[in-house]
């Protein structure tokens, strides 16, 4: 049998494991409008978040991807020329906020 302090520090260990701070992520859904040069432009399906703004840095189409440039519902994300090929207008696309706010798991 182990010793009671043994124990106790095991369980904290454990407990501490368990708690930490993660991060939110939000989303929302978009759909592709158009397919230009380095860009994909995008229509929210509803009004974009707060998060979501020129700079903003998304997860979004299987890669981290930069936000180039927003306006109401619309917005731009850079990327690789030859990963435009892999898409088509129509698509719908969910984009994922990178390095959300974060928050305490255990309180």
């Amino acid at each position: 049998m182990l010793p009671a302090k043994t124990l106790r520090f095991a369980a904290m260990a454990l407990a501490l494991s368990f708690c930490g701070t993660l991060h939110a992520a939000e989303s929302f859904v978009a759909r592709i409008t158009a397919l230009e040069g380095g860009e994909i432009r995008l229509e929210a399906t509803a009004p974009l978040p707060p998060w979501a703004k020129d700079g903003a840095v998304v997860q979004a189409l299987g890669w981290e991807s930069r936000i180039v440039n927003t306006d109401g519902q619309n917005l731009a994300l850079e990327v690789d020329p030859v990963r435009l090929l892999r898409f088509k207008t129509g698509n719908e696309v969910t984009i994922l906020e990178v390095g959300g706010p974060p928050v305490q798991a255990c309180s």
